[in-house]
């Protein structure tokens, strides 16, 4: 499932940059990395963390697996905002702070600062707004007046995986439940979308994809998949099916935005294409180690993407690359932004993610039987 974890982190970078080419774009990318989530995770919880230690080493292995790398960037995104600020006076991921530090609250700073840190609760800066006369955060329901508080988080885009997180803390307490119970609480997250959208009227941002309550309907469909997985994996199926399955995934991926019409059903209808073809598509390449290794790229390309954007804006203004058409065609497709991000992410893997992933394998006592790298 390598290219399809490359091609959704690729959308998301592709939305950032404005492309007019924009595959499943921002929202669609993530949400379907939410599916892929909980397929990977009933995976690796079925057969790889079964000791009596279960649920603090795939904790612990979890967060080995999402904290340094986004650690770094996070690091290196505050370094150049300070190189930034103080050479050209342009604070960048900084600015907010400087603008209205002096007028939060102890509170509303260390939420800040630890969700930062952290991930936990990233998210909810999507829903909040900061109050410059209290210095305290006020709740608003969808159009929220500024200064917003997900600006005074340095990568906005890894909201994400606060939400993840929070799936992982609860995953192994819902994973292997009888299926009555996974068809209720897929029920009961379904119902509070239905509650936002059709009593409340919030069907906008940030309730469209950022609210744990609703989102966690997307993990449930990824378990749900990994549950045919399992009724599927013997039984010999033709590779030629598992093929034509995962070519039409990818297609349907790649080009979104031109073959599914949109709305909300006809999104929803796709991501429960993607929960049926999953088993197919990791049928298909559990074995292939090309596949593993591009889905290496999939988390570093996606907490990149916005460093290397800005990095990216730079180097075409000084090489001037918007006066010739053609690089300037290249731009606006985010080639550079894409280059930048996969090398980036090359160096992020070889000496950051490799060298961890080792010590997190020598933690477990048996190999197991699929290859993590989600």
């Amino acid at each position: 499932m390598g290219i399809l974890r490359l091609i959704l982190a690729l959308g998301v970078l592709l939305y950032h940059s404005h492309s007019p080419y924009q595959m499943t774009g921002g929202s669609v990318s993530v949400q379907i990395f939410f599916i892929i989530s909980g397929f990977y995770m009933s995976l690796i919880l079925d057969r790889k963390y079964t000791g009596p230690n279960r649920y603090s080493l795939f904790l612990s292995n979890r967060f080995l697996r999402i904290f340094p790398p986004y650690w770094v960037v996070l690091f290196i995104t505050l370094l150049i905002s300070f190189l930034s600020g103080f050479r050209h006076g342009q604070w960048a991921a900084l600015s907010y702070y400087l603008g209205y530090a002096h007028f939060m609250s102890a509170a509303s700073m260390a939420y800040l600062i630890f969700t930062n840190l952290f991930l936990f609760g990233q998210e909810l800066a999507c829903f909040f707004s900061l109050n410059p006369e209290s210095g305290k955060v006020f709740f608003s329901t969808a159009h929220m007046t500024g200064p917003r508080l997900h600006h005074f988080i340095f990568l906005g885009h890894a909201w994400s995986l606060g939400i993840e997180l929070l799936f992982y803390v609860i995953a192994p307490f819902i994973i292997q439940r009888k299926k009555f119970v996974l068809f209720f609480l897929l029920m009961l997250s379904l119902a509070v979308r239905a509650y936002l959208y059709g009593i409340l009227k919030w069907p906008d941002e940030p309730w469209t994809y950022r609210f744990f309550p609703s989102e966690i309907t997307l993990f449930l469909l990824g378990i749900i998949s990994y549950r045919i997985y399992r009724t599927i994996e013997n039984k010999n199926l033709p590779a030629f099916l598992c093929l034509l399955i995962t070519i039409m995934t990818l297609t349907g991926c790649l080009f979104f935005q031109f073959i599914i019409p949109p709305g909300y059903f006809f999104k929803w209808l796709f991501y429960t294409g993607i929960c049926l073809a999953l088993p197919f598509i990791f049928q298909l390449t559990k074995n292939s180690k090309i596949d593993a290794h591009i889905a290496e790229y999939s988390y570093p390309v996606y907490l990149v993407h916005l460093l290397t954007l800005r990095v990216s804006k730079k180097l075409i203004a000084y090489w001037h690359f918007e006066n010739d058409h053609f690089l300037g065609m290249l731009n606006s497709a985010g080639l550079m932004n894409i280059l930048l991000a996969l090398a980036f992410s090359f160096l992020l893997i070889k000496f950051i993610s490799s060298p961890i992933e080792r010590f997190r394998q020598s933690r477990l006592q048996t190999t197991p039987p699929c290859t993590d790298s989600h």
